[in-house]
């Protein structure tokens, strides 16, 4: 269609230049399709691993692994925080897009502006 771009594999975004992260790519970014380079304090080909030379008393927050975080809704990543172990310590939480809240991401607070 007329205005339409649709993007080679690997790529996104409204001008095909975003590049897709690897499947699986837990804490960590790509600058070429498919790549997963990981964020200060992670390791391993999924970036989901915490690196273990950081300081015992260190924790470092990325996405909650599969298993231990929880669902959150309207886009909202599930954040944990992990010792240098690998261990998770606290409550897996939320982190919400823009315009929503709440403990699951479940308030628009768009909506809650418009209905006024």
């Amino acid at each position: 269609n007329p205005g339409e771009c649709l993007c080679k594999v690997g790529w996104k975004g409204e001008n095909c230049t975003d590049c897709v992260s690897y499947p699986g790519c837990l804490n960590g970014y790509c600058i070429d399709a498919w790549d997963c380079n990981c964020q200060q304090g992670w390791s391993g080909e999924n970036c989901d691993i915490v690196d273990t030379n950081l300081p015992s008393q260190f924790l470092i927050e990325g996405k909650c692994r599969p298993t231990d975080g929880l669902r959150c809704m309207n886009g909202g990543e599930a954040m944990c925080y992990y010792r240098n172990n690998g261990t998770m310590t606290g409550e897996p939480s939320c982190r919400c897009k823009h315009n929503f809240g709440g403990k699951f991401c479940q308030k628009n607070f768009a909506d809650d502006r418009i209905n006024r």
